[in-house]
C-alpha cells in the first residue's frame, strides 16, 4: 500500500525510515539514495520486551514497551525529520485483484475498493482502510486490473497513535512479505547485479523463525513458517526444509516441472550455502541464489533478527508513500 496511508502535515515529505516491531525488539532502516542505486545508511536495532507480534491482538500487546522501543531506536537515528514506513503482518491486510471497465478515475476505483473491502470485512465504511494499484492498461482492452489492499481502520489507528507516542510520523504500511520482497530483490541486485527475477519466485530466510516466501508475481505473495533448528545446517535437516519447500509449493498451487517448482529460488540465513548448493543439485527450481542482507548491513545488522532486517530493509526502499 503505497498511497493512502500518508500523513505528511505540511512541505516536502521527509525521509524514510523503513521499520519492523516484533516481540524481540525493533528495527529501522534508512537508504542513501545518493548513488544511483540505493545502499543501506543507518540499520538500529532496538531490544524490546515480550510483546505481540499482530498490532490488534490487545491481549498481549503492551503499547508502553513498543513505544518505548521504537522511541530508543529513533532517537539513535540523529538528526534529521523521518517518517515510519512499516511492515506488519500480512495476516492483518487483505489483497485482491478486481477487474473494473476501462475510463474510471482514481476516486471512483477508491469507493469500489471501499464497496470491495466491506463485502470482504465484517465492519462498516467507515471503519475500513483501503488503498489499490492500477495496473499497466491494455489499450486493446474495455477492462483494466486493480490491485486492492484493505485492513481494519483499528489496525492503522493503533499504529498511527503508537508513532505519534514516539514522536514520528507514521507514513506508509504495507505487508511484512512485500517488504521482504522488496529487500530479496534489492539485495540480489546489490550483490550479483541481477536486475530482473522470474516468477514463480521463492525467498527462504533459514534461521531462527524460519520463513518462505512463494511469490507468483511482484504482488502475488504467500508466506508459511518453517519449523527448523537454527544451529542444525546437517544435510539431513537441510533436506527436511526441501521436502517442507517442495510442500508449501504444491500448496500454493505450482506444479513440478523439468526444473522444479520455481523459475528462482533465493536462499538467505545460516546455512544459506549448503542449502542453495542441495536446493540446485535437487532442482527445486532454475536458478538458485544466496543472498546475504547481513553483509551489506555490516555490524549495524548483527544481533537483529534476519526476519526483521529484511522487513525494515524493504520498507525503508520507499522513498515516498
Amino acid at each position: 500500500m503505497r498511497r493512502a496511508f500518508t500523513r505528511w502535515l505540511s512541505g516536502d515529505p521527509p525521509a524514510i525510515a523503513g521499520a519492523w516491531l516484533d516481540q524481540s525488539g525493533v528495527c529501522l532502516v534508512v537508504m542513501d539514495w545518493s548513488d544511483a542505486s540505493p545502499r543501506l545508511a543507518q540499520v538500529i536495532y532496538e531490544p524490546g520486551g515480550q510483546f505481540a507480534v499482530r498490532v490488534n491482538d490487545e491481549a498481549g500487546f503492551n503499547s508502553a514497551e513498543v513505544t518505548n522501543a521504537l522511541r530508543c531506536a529513533y532517537e539513535k537515528l540523529g538528526s534529521g525529520s523521518y517518517a515510519l514506513a512499516l511492515g506488519i503482518s500480512s495476516a492483518d491486510i487483505f489483497i485482491k485483484t478486481i477487474e473494473i471497465p476501462t475510463g474510471l478515475d482514481d476516486q471512483q476505483i477508491a469507493q469500489l475498493s471501499v464497496v470491495e473491502a466491506v463485502s470482504n470485512l465484517p465492519v462498516p465504511p467507515e471503519e475500513v482502510c483501503s488503498d489499490f494499484l492500477r495496473r499497466s492498461l491494455d489499450t486493446q482492452s474495455n477492462h483494466e486490473q486493480v490491485d486492492l489492499a484493505f485492513c481494519k481502520r483499528d489496525v492503522i489507528d493503533t499504529l498511527r497513535l503508537l508513532a505519534e507516542d514516539a514522536d514520528i510520523a507514521l507514513a506508509v504500511v504495507d505487508r511484512d512479505i512485500q517488504a521482504i520482497h522488496d529487500a530479496a530483490l534489492w539485495c540480489l541486485s546489490a550483490q550479483h547485479g541481477l536486475a530482473n527475477v522470474q516468477y514463480p519466485l521463492g525467498l527462504l530466510l533459514l534461521g531462527e523463525d524460519a520463513r518462505l516466501v512463494i511469490g507468483r508475481g511482484a504482488l502475488d505473495l504467500t508466506s508459511y513458517e518453517l519449523h527448523s533448528d537454527p544451529g542444525q545446517h546437517s544435510e539431513e535437516a537441510l533436506r527436511a526444509i526441501l521436502e517442507a519447500l517442495k510442500l508449501y509449493c504444491r500448496r500454493a498451487g505450482l506444479t513440478d516441472g523439468p526444473h522444479g517448482y520455481l523459475k528462482q529460488l533465493l536462499v538467505s540465513g545460516h546455512g544459506a550455502a549448503a542449502a542453495a548448493e542441495i536446493f540446485d543439485r535437487e532442482r527445486v527450481a532454475e536458478r538458485v541464489d544466496e543472498i546475504d542482507l547481513r553483509l551489506l548491513a555490516g555490524m549495524a545488522g548483527n544481533g537483529v533478527p534476519l526476519n526483521g532486517l529484511m522487513v525494515a530493509t524493504g520498507m525503508a526502499l520507499r522513498r515516498s508513500a
